[in-house]
């Protein structure tokens, strides 16, 4: 039977500050993916990021956030500007979309998601855009930084 949470529940994970263990992280290249942890604000809250690369020219891109101790996916954005998802109400979305987990329809529902290039204040190098609504992860720092 599979992990259910409240939205309450869903929710307060989401908001919660996520730090990264590794100060850094290979994106893939080509098609592929990576994943690593994520502490939240108490000892127990773990949580698992997927990048995963995908499609003919690997053009595509997901972004997964998942419970590590669940597997319960709280959020994912496919970068996808052909894709169309079709939603539970029957709206179809096409383009790069959202997912945020509901205690009605797990991850069945997107919304469109608008792209934006931004640049790391440290690096200048292009990162992807921050979710303005929570879920934001800080990402680990080298020595080098401060």
């Amino acid at each position: 039977m599979a992990v259910r949470l409240t939205q309450k529940e869903a929710d307060m994970l989401i908001k919660m500050l996520k730090k990264t263990v590794e100060a850094e992280i290979a994106f893939p290249q080509e098609k592929g993916r990576v994943e690593f942890d994520v502490h939240g604000d108490r000892k127990e809250d773990i949580f698992v990021v997927n990048i995963s690369r995908k499609g003919i020219n690997a053009t595509g891109a997901s972004y997964q956030g998942r419970v590590r101790t669940s597997g319960v996916i709280l959020m994912r954005l496919d970068v996808n500007p052909t894709a169309v998802h079709p939603n539970p109400d029957e709206e179809k979305i096409t383009g790069t979309h959202l997912h945020v987990y509901t205690e009605e329809y797990d991850m069945a529902m997107a919304v469109p998601f608008v792209l934006r290039e931004i640049q790391h204040p440290r690096t200048a190098k292009r990162i992807p855009p921050a979710n303005n609504d929570g879920g934001v992860i800080e990402y680990g720092h080298s020595k080098n930084d401060k």
